[in-house]
């Protein structure tokens, strides 16, 4: 959790560059843990503050695919909608 931590103060700082191996670090699979989609949420983020829109919407839509519920859903469907319409 502390790899998300940073990573999300770096992309709310404008650093996202730094944050997506942070992030993506972050967001790996483990054995036996669940998947946090409030760390997928942040990845997505910092790929779309990237410009890796593709891969942000791709990332999004496999999270909320999963109807998981997190504090975040809404503004990454905020986030899916904007994407899908291309900003």
């Amino acid at each position: 959790e502390s790899a998300d931590t940073l990573g999300w103060i770096l992309t709310r700082d404008g650093n996202p560059q730094l944050a997506v191996a942070l992030l993506r670090a972050a967001a790996a699979p483990r054995a036996n843990q669940p998947i946090n989609p409030t760390i997928v949420y942040h990845l997505a983020y910092a790929l779309h503050a990237t410009g890796e829109k593709a891969e942000a919407q791709r990332v999004l839509e496999g999270l909320l695919g999963g109807n998981a519920g997190f504090p975040e859903k809404a503004e990454a469907e905020k986030l899916l909608a904007e994407l899908k319409a291309g900003r």
